[in-house]
């Protein structure tokens, strides 16, 4: 009887022990193919914001799409007076972000506002703000269908890129098509030492397998393409890509900017 409970528990054991390399194996392929990660942490960067940019199709009428994926995303709020006339003069308008900062409540909890700031001939946006959430969602009828442009971004040290990317799709109605998404990573650097920098993340991306890998270098960076095989490509000059980086120095500091699979905003 005792032998038999000695087995017992050395095939428990086995079984735990066996879960436990399993999991730990899954973790090490998982940041291994992590070149985000990697980057920054070669890099001593620190991550300041990081966002999706996308655009679909959809039959749904592009106003309920678009009150729909903000209800969905928890984003849905008050909405505050806009300083844009809805002839899209090109009025200053006061960033919705800055508005925001100024309208806590007693308890000084997080308020989700938005502002409609676009609002005439088949077009519908609608900016909103929600702590260090903010973005823009906008409707521009097309014959009979509607096309939705996302803009998020989120100010954090974290990176939950991947979490906002299926967040983004999921709130998005079962009925889209023609789905295009690209996602970005912003750090700041220690080293302003950029072509050290630059050198350092090709350098990574070069063992990695990376091909098609071309850099340019402009006034204040360098910005560099390449076919890593790990995510969604695109063409860009006949070429595969899906990963694009860019090295920069701004009076404000030195950022490594990371777009998959291209850099969707400015820098």
């Amino acid at each position: 009887m005792k032998r038999k409970g000695t087995i017992f528990f050395v095939l428990i054991f086995l079984v735990l022990f066996s879960i436990v390399l399993s999991s730990n194996s899954i973790y090490a392929k998982k940041n291994k193919d992590d070149l985000i990660n990697k980057i920054v942490l070669s890099t001593d960067s620190k991550i300041v914001e990081y966002g999706v940019n996308c655009h679909y199709k959809t039959i749904v009428d592009g106003r309920v799409e678009c009150n729909n994926w903000l209800k969905n995303m928890g984003l849905f709020g008050e909405i505050i007076k806009s300083s844009r006339n809805k002839d899209l003069s090109d009025q200053t308008e006061i960033s919705l972000i800055n508005e925001a900062k100024n309208l806590k409540n007693n308890n000084d909890k997080l308020r989700t506002i938005n502002k409609i700031t676009i609002d005439s001939n088949g077009v519908y946006c609608r900016e909103f703000n929600k702590g260090q959430i903010y973005g823009y969602i906008e409707s521009v009828k097309s014959n009979n269908e509607y096309i939705i442009y996302i803009y998020i971004q989120i100010e954090d040290s974290k990176d939950n890129l991947a979490m906002l990317k299926s967040q983004v799709e999921k709130a998005s109605n079962n009925n889209k098509f023609d789905m295009v998404v690209n996602q970005y990573v912003k750090a700041k650097l220690q080293d302003n030492d950029i072509a050290k920098v630059n050198k350092t993340i090709l350098n990574i991306i070069n063992k990695s397998g990376a091909t098609n890998v071309n850099t340019v270098s402009f006034n204040n960076g360098y910005s560099t393409v390449a076919y890593t095989k790990r995510y969604n490509a695109i063409l860009d000059n006949n070429k595969k890509i899906d990963f694009n980086f860019a090295v920069c120095k701004y009076p404000s500091g030195s950022y490594i900017v990371i777009g998959i699979p291209v850099i969707s905003i400015t820098y």
